[in-house]
């Protein structure tokens, strides 16, 4: 599945070497660290609102990427986006499957690698599912003909001042939104700079 990939971001602070470690290790295991590159992440109060900023940012990057730019069929690309306490779990065939299966179909705009679902809208294959109610933005896909309504859901968000995945439901529930179960990975249980506290998601 990398090969459909164009570019990606893991998000960290940069006084945040704890959670570099921790998201680099992964990268190394989903031989994703030639795609997959640094972006500073933005400190702001409400912590949820950097959050959201550092997204947005990555998401604007891909659509000024030449990658994007020069493509004729922006709905072929594939960009990635992790945050730093993103950890693997375990990696399996069954999940490389589910993932390849998603990109190869149309319908599918975001695949979550991992998420705290809530809802599931409809059952697609073993290890794979479309959700209309799914939190949770530590790693998740994006078609490239979808980066716009990605950039205009954040835009949003920080206009209304709501965490972003709490925004994008209303869009889930259009269609198009994949996600693996079980997860490809998990949140790590660390500090938390957006909540200032420890904080354990357990997805």
């Amino acid at each position: 599945w990398h090969d459909y990939l164009q570019a990606g971001y893991f998000i960290n602070l940069s006084h945040r070497q704890d959670r570099l470690k921790i998201i680099q290790r992964s990268l190394e295991i989903l031989r994703l660290k030639q795609i997959v590159v640094r972006l500073e992440a933005v400190a702001a109060s409400p912590g949820f609102m950097g959050c959201t900023q550092s997204h947005l940012n990555a998401i604007r990057n891909f659509l000024q990427s030449s990658s994007y730019k020069e493509a004729k069929n922006p709905a072929k690309l594939w960009y990635i986006i992790f945050e730093d306490d993103f950890y693997v779990t375990k990696p399996t065939l069954q999940k490389r499957r589910c993932i390849e299966h998603a990109l190869q179909t149309p319908a599918c705009q975001v695949i979550m690698l991992s998420a705290n679902v809530l809802r599931e809208k409809r059952h697609i294959r073993p290890g794979l599912i479309e959700t209309d109610g799914a939190y949770c933005g530590s790693s998740y896909m994006i078609r490239g003909s979808y980066l716009a309504t990605l950039e205009y859901i954040y835009e949003q968000a920080l206009v209304e001042k709501k965490p972003l995945d709490v925004m994008w439901l209303p869009w889930q529930a259009q269609g198009g939104w994949y996600v693996l179960q079980p997860p490809l990975g998990k949140q790590k249980a660390s500090w938390s700079d957006i909540e200032q506290r420890y904080v354990d998601y357990k997805v």
